[in-house]
């Protein structure tokens, strides 16, 4: 998908600014990269959450990303949303983009992001 084409996505739905920030219970499906995206379609919706600022800064966040990838189903909507906002942090520190096996974890994350906004429930998690 060309950047372009996201970005008129992602700003047509939410009717906010690409670069900020898309509260929990405003989030919809449609804003979820899809899995054929790139890294930098991803970067994209990763940063519409900042996860620090929420969490209290760096360590709970690399606490709550660390300890998820095991138990996906188990995590909260903001757990996810933290967890791939700290992949997007992490690779951006590294200075290249994700692996292959990285990046099946980071759609992972997303799919299971995608099953919470589904759910009708989704905002008590």
């Amino acid at each position: 998908m060309e950047l372009e084409e996201l970005l008129k996505r992602v700003t047509t739905i939410s009717g906010e600014d690409v670069y900020g920030h898309i509260a929990d219970d405003r989030l919809r499906v449609e804003h979820l990269p899809r899995s054929d995206d790139t890294w930098s379609e991803v970067v994209l919706f990763a940063t519409t959450c900042d996860a620090y600022e929420q969490l209290g800064g760096f360590k709970a966040v690399a606490n709550i990303a660390n300890r998820q990838a095991p138990n996906l189903e188990n995590c909260t909507l903001r757990e996810l949303r933290a967890a791939l906002f700290f992949e997007f942090r992490r690779y951006n520190h590294f200075g290249y983009d994700p692996d292959g096996d990285a990046m099946t974890y980071i759609h992972a994350l997303i799919e299971e992001i995608r099953r919470k906004i589904q759910q009708v429930d989704f905002r008590n998690t």
